[in-house]
């Protein structure tokens, strides 16, 4: 067998491959206890719960996907899966299930690879191909899995070929690579770069989902991220825009914004393992209102989610803004400032600090980050879109997280960060003039953030 595009194709695959996958995520799991603590491991079998419905969402997506892959290059390889696919939903109809309509990111990714179909084949035929290659690879152990767990050991048509699937392979991977003969060398890099994208571990028909945190300084996106990032096929980048450089005008925010979708963007948070969710944490004042027109419109163009992380009490905010502002000029912790600390010790040390609040302008900067926040969710209303509130992490992590998960659209993980809540118990604990603060906001519509505290 000739060596060429395929094996060049392969290398850059492996290197992205999780050691530990095995494919099953492309079945939405759910969780198996909701009170479990300890954190899952991804190749922790006795930890996943297939979910039917999510199943059929799969095989659904999948179904579109093949339609425009076998609509186009090398037919009749006898590789193909769309009339599989057709057999197994109409054996699903028969047993009374539901059928679900093809997710917005299977959409997506069909409409994307129809559009490479038709503009260029090398980008297009390294999607074909990897596509084949790791539903072949995986698709056994998914079938028996899901068999196992969910159908009483039927069989479905999509995981059977008539002959020997791995020898089918292998002529496709032949033609391919007499195709690739003919290809530019600068061809050739874009196929493999585009295999970045197309090799998708845990469901091949779907497109990485992008998404951004979207909050306001010292309201828990710090602690949130690093919860989310816990996550083998999440990917959240940081404060990308907090560099000014990057949001001088709304070119430079959209060109940047497509690093971060084109999984061009390296940072700390960048995974080897499949990343199905890949995104950034975006505060208002960096760019996000003065530019919300054309990023709304990037936004839905490209299907980025907007996760908005908000704390429904304000003067909680603005007491971490003032200690948080405080302690750079002071730097308590041995001579350095922190924002984000991972011991009691150096939690209850910031905390020593009380701050003294200026009532004098505290109900107009409260209206003001009202507004401000109601703008935002005004601005970014068209954006498919979920609401966490900081309070509720605090109160419920768990089932606030499991939403969040779901909306993300990656398999239930229990997620966790090594970071400790600074500023706990009332707030009337954490200021040098509580007795002014009531006075200013008693009778007042924000007085409800004189009670409103939590219990941890």
């Amino acid at each position: 067998e000739s060596k060429g595009i395929t094996e060049e194709m392969r290398f850059v695959v492996m290197n992205l491959k999780n050691s530990k996958g095995s494919g099953r995520l492309s079945v939405d799991s759910q969780p198996s206890d909701e009170n479990h603590e300890t954190k899952v491991d991804a190749g922790d079998e006795s930890s996943w719960q297939p979910s039917l419905d999510g199943f059929l969402k799969y095989l659904v997506d999948s179904k579109l996907v093949f339609d425009v892959i076998e609509d186009a290059y090398f037919r009749k390889t006898g590789l193909e899966r769309s009339e599989s696919l057709a057999r197994d939903l109409k054996w699903f109809r028969q047993q009374n299930m539901l059928i679900p309509e093809p997710s917005s990111p299977g959409i997506s990714y069909a409409a994307y690879l129809k559009e490479l179909s038709q503009k260029s084949a090398p980008l297009f035929l390294c999607h074909f191909y990897n596509s084949y290659f790791s539903h072949i690879a995986g698709g056994q152990v998914i079938a028996k899995q899901v068999a196992e767990k969910l159908l009483g050991e039927k069989e479905l048509d999509f995981y059977k070929w008539d002959n020997d699937a791995q020898e089918l392979l292998k002529d496709v991977r032949e033609k391919l690579n007499r195709l690739g003969e003919h290809w530019s060398r600068d061809d050739k890099n874009k196929c493999l770069k585009e295999a970045t994208k197309s090799f998708r571990e845990e469901c091949e028909c779907n497109a990485v989902r992008g998404f951004a945190i979207v909050s306001m300084q010292r309201s828990g996106s710090g602690w949130f991220e690093t919860m989310l990032n816990s996550h083998i096929n999440v990917s959240s980048n940081g404060e990308i825009f907090s560099v000014k450089e990057r949001r001088s005008n709304a070119s430079t925010i959209l060109k940047t914004l497509d690093q971060v979708y084109n999984l061009d963007w390296f940072s700390s948070a960048s995974k080897n393992e499949c990343s199905a969710a890949v995104g950034l944490k975006w505060m208002l004042n960096q760019g996000l209102m003065a530019h919300h027109e054309e990023i709304v419109r990037y936004m839905n163009q490209k299907g980025v989610s907007t996760i908005f992380l908000l704390r429904k009490n304000l003067l909680r905010r603005m007491v971490s803004m003032v200690a948080n502002s405080y302690d750079r000029d002071a730097k308590l912790l041995n001579g350095t400032h922190k924002s984000h600390v991972h011991s009691p010790v150096e939690a209850q040390l910031l905390a020593s600090y009380k701050p003294k609040i200026n009532v004098t302008e505290l109900r107009h900067k409260l209206k003001v980050e009202e507004v401000k926040i109601a703008k935002a969710l005004e601005y970014f209303n068209s954006t498919r879109h979920m609401i966490v509130y900081y309070e509720d992490l605090i109160a419920n992590r768990t089932e606030t997280l499991l939403k969040v998960q779901e909306f993300l659209r990656v398999p239930y993980r229990n997620l966790t960060s090594r970071q400790i809540k600074i500023h706990r118990g009332p707030t009337a604990n954490q200021v040098e003039n509580w007795d002014d603060i009531k006075t200013a906001l008693n009778g007042t519509s924000h007085q409800s953030f004189l009670y409103d505290d939590y219990r941890r």
